[in-house]
């Protein structure tokens, strides 16, 4: 862990000093570092390096989980015999401060008090004792995060849209809400986007990770001649 702000502070001082990605504000990504500009994993890697003045351990050998959308959400045993961990989706990443209260509670009440949170936006009570996880989950519903979630509510994802972002062309939460929370929906996952540049409606910064989605409701604007 003593590594990790300065590995942090290296990468961000990577894009802070890679003029290429200041000429176009739509490309102003660390990620055209590498599809225009022909870095590497390993020349990434190595300015890196060159950067902490040493060179970091290699990761041990990750094992992905077997969940198609690696949301942690449901119920799981943990290594630890007799214990589970509760993942509760937290639908289009909104979550107000009377819900965290009450997860905060949960934790204590029912585990050992730790509560995590996940890339998915979603939370994680672990070390949660196997006969008290179904009181746990019933809790949990009862504040809206329910933690048997369809695969459709789990995956809607919503970027910003016009509540904070300027390039943003239409309101995007309200309409993911709508659409995952209709019982008529498939289990499907669904990313709603709205950003635009000024010529021209698109999701350059892809905020929502459209293209991962199986189904994508993007909006645009129509420019006519005058």
């Amino acid at each position: 862990m003593n590594q990790a702000v300065p590995v942090a502070r290296a990468i961000a001082e990577i894009f802070r000093d890679a003029d290429v990605l200041r000429q176009s504000r739509e490309q102003a990504r660390l990620k055209f570092l590498f599809l225009k500009h022909g870095w590497s994993a390993e020349t990434f890697l190595d300015e890196i390096h060159r950067r902490l003045g040493y060179r970091l351990d290699p990761a041990v050998e990750e094992t992905l989980p077997a969940d198609l959308y690696r949301d942690h959400t449901g119920i799981h045993p943990q290594k630890q015999a007799g214990y589970f961990y509760l993942g509760a989706p937290v639908l289009r990443g909104r979550i107000n401060s009377e819900q965290l209260r009450k997860v905060a509670e949960l934790s204590e009440r029912f585990a050992a008090g730790e509560v995590r949170t996940t890339v998915m936006q979603n939370l994680l009570i672990i070390n949660v004792p196997a006969q008290q996880t179904e009181q746990l989950r019933r809790e949990l519903e009862q504040i809206g995060l329910p933690v048997e979630a369809s695969t459709f509510q789990r995956g809607t994802v919503a970027c910003t849209g016009t509540e904070f972002c300027k390039l943003a062309i239409t309101e995007t939460k309200s309409f993911g809400w709508d659409i995952a929370a209709s019982p008529k929906r498939s289990r499907s996952r669904l990313s709603a986007c709205s950003s635009a540049t000024k010529k021209r409606a698109t999701a350059a910064r892809a905020c929502s990770s459209f293209w991962r989605a199986n189904r994508t409701t993007r909006s645009g604007a129509i420019w006519r001649a005058a």
